[in-house]
């Protein structure tokens, strides 16, 4: 038995971490297409569940398609199946609206004509369809594509395929229409037609196209391929924030320290009627400018490798191209407060202070040494450690490798873990997460309210948990659940494929019962648990109850406090033994 207060060691089939270092665009195409681990139960198709304003889900799990009628405000919920936003009645007085707040969707959503709809938070395993919506805003991670049409429309967080969005035509006394690109990273090609269009502070790992919009201003941000802007009736800034014609950037952007816009690819400029910058951009190809209204003005700023072109060929032909220069190796960046680090940290990231890192990539890995620390939309490409005395909120975060704990105060995480949660921690909760490995964390001696919760998540390795509370409740679990010194240990509503151990426990031990946001409840009609091997119940100082759990291999009960109870509705493939014979 381990010692109380050390890391579990558990039964990890993953054995000492290496450490490694990934492109991001592996870890984007990895981490987000891998949808862990454990298949659906292959039950019939459940029937669609509708919200409506009167009576909206909230903490809960459908278990199908998810119908939202205006009005309806959605918030903790995991939908094993597709959101539907209806479209607007024809008698719907006001402001048609759809909200989803902390949302999991395992397949798409699709958003019905005339609706407002917006997405915080969450995340959507599939894609995001647009039905003529009047406005859809999405904050937080997509699996698939955004694509169709809006009105008005904005992206945040991660989209791991490509963007195609249509919007209307803007008229130059008719300000609405638009479409933003803020704190952004998708994988995809990204394509907007008309309205008029931001991007800032955004790394697209493949092509820009944006054609017959009214105004573009595409501002420190990084392009992995081509960027083309053509038919533009309006101003056009690339790179460059200064003389902004379009919907102004907001304030957090324009912070009087212009950085420098990589193109990977070339920048294509043509057939564009209002006036033209390109500025603090540094393009990997060519730079061709055509059949413009006004030649765009390329400021001095502007580092081009390849050939320019056309209007934007340079008065004394052009210059040979400086020959590379090897990449240095980059030092740590360390943020204790102002100012707030790049949109994309080349190393290291070390926070030792408030630090404003929304939607920042890592391509290194994340130091947290300070007491407060919140991150939502980011993405780190290697580890994040959180130090002593942390309290940390990383929600819609994409982490490539392991999150490591040293006596962290408390963890709220959501997103995704390409490698194990690990370490000792008072207060950890994992919700709609998917974990590619361990969940290993151990709770300190001594310390009042500990414990761990893990709700409507996936984890590929074994969940060991050490002291504290013990609450795991509509999960999925590929290897096994271990549970020591727990002063309560709560399962529910979750499939486990190996074995199920709850031992040594201080206080009550209730295995099935009633997802909650909060745990497991043992009130209302109880989720089925289905184990696939063993259950083991030992040595409690409570009497522990079973009820609405299929456990495939034996069911053994030895020296806790009473006889466990154990339901009718329990169904045991193996033997029962011990007080549970």
């Amino acid at each position: 038995m381990t010692a109380h207060g050390t890391v579990p060691a558990g039964r990890d089939p993953e054995g000492t971490m290496t450490r490694t270092r990934r492109t991001v665009v592996t870890v984007l195409a990895a981490t987000l297409a891998t949808v862990l681990l454990v298949p659906p139960a292959a039950a019939g198709s459940p029937a669609p569940t509708t919200c409506t304003e009167e009576a909206a889900p909230s903490g809960t799990t459908v278990r199908g398609d998810l119908h939202v009628a205006p009005g309806c405000q959605v918030r903790h919920v995991w939908v094993r199946g597709d959101v539907h936003v209806d479209p607007r009645p024809a008698d719907w007085e006001g402001p048609a609206e759809a909200i989803l707040w902390d949302v999991r969707v395992d397949g798409d959503v699709h958003v019905g004509k005339d609706m407002t709809f917006s997405a915080r938070s969450s995340r959507v395993d599939g894609s995001v369809h647009l039905d003529d919506a009047f406005r859809a805003s999405v904050d937080g991670i997509v699996g698939g594509d955004v694509e169709g049409g809006t009105v008005r429309g904005g992206l945040s967080g991660q989209v791991a395929g490509s963007v195609d969005v249509q919007l209307p035509v803007r008229a130059v006394d008719d300000p609405d229409p638009g479409f933003s690109l803020r704190r952004a990273e998708v994988g995809g090609s990204v394509a907007v037609t008309g309205g008029t269009v931001l991007v800032a502070n955004s790394w697209l790992h493949a092509g820009l196209a944006v054609t017959d919009a009214y105004g573009v201003l595409v501002a420190e941000s990084r392009v992995d391929a081509d960027v083309v802007v053509q038919d533009s009736r309006g101003a056009v800034h690339l790179g460059d924030l200064h003389e902004v014609f379009v919907e102004g950037p907001p304030d957090w952007l324009d912070d009087g320290q212009q950085e420098q816009s990589a193109y990977g690819g070339d920048l294509l400029v043509r057939r564009n009627a209002g006036a033209i910058t390109v500025g603090h951009v540094d393009v990997a190809g060519d730079l061709a400018c055509a059949d413009n209204a006004v030649a765009p003005t390329v400021q001095g700023s502007a580092v081009v490798a390849g050939a320019r072109t056309g209007q934007c060929a340079p008065a004394g032909g052009t210059p040979p191209p400086a020959p590379p220069t090897p990449a240095p190796v980059p030092d740590p960046y360390v943020c204790a407060g102002e100012p707030t680090p790049p949109t994309i940290v080349p190393g290291d990231l070390v926070v030792t202070g408030d630090c404003d890192v929304r939607g920042v990539r890592v391509l290194g890995d994340v130091h947290v040494r300070t007491t407060a620390f919140l991150s939502f939309g980011g993405r780190v490409a290697g580890d994040v450690h959180l130090g002593p005395g942390a309290r940390v909120q990383a929600l819609a975060t994409t982490v490539g490798g392991g999150v490591h704990l040293d006596r962290v105060a408390s963890l709220e995480l959501t997103g995704t873990v390409g490698r194990s949660v690990r370490g000792t921690a008072a207060q950890v909760r994992l919700g709609q997460l998917d974990v590619a490995g361990a969940v290993n964390v151990a709770a300190p001696e001594g310390v009042a309210g500990t414990g761990l919760l893990i709700s409507q998540t996936r984890a590929g390795g074994w969940v060991n948990v050490h002291g504290g509370t013990t609450h795991v409740a509509d999960s999925e679990l590929s290897r096994g659940l271990t549970s020591s010194w727990a002063r309560a240990a709560h399962v529910c509503g979750t499939s486990v494929l190996a074995d199920v151990t709850v031992q040594d426990a201080q206080g009550a031990v209730r295995v099935g019962g009633r997802p909650t946001a909060d745990g497991c409840a043992g009130d209302g009609t109880p989720v089925g648990n289905a184990f696939a091997a063993g259950l083991l119940l030992d040595d409690n100082r409570s009497r522990p109850v079973v009820r609405s759990t299929t456990v495939g291999g034996d069911l053994a009960c030895r020296l806790n406090a009473g006889r466990p109870t154990v339901g009718p509705d329990v169904t045991v493939g193996g033997a029962r033994t011990g007080q549970c014979a």
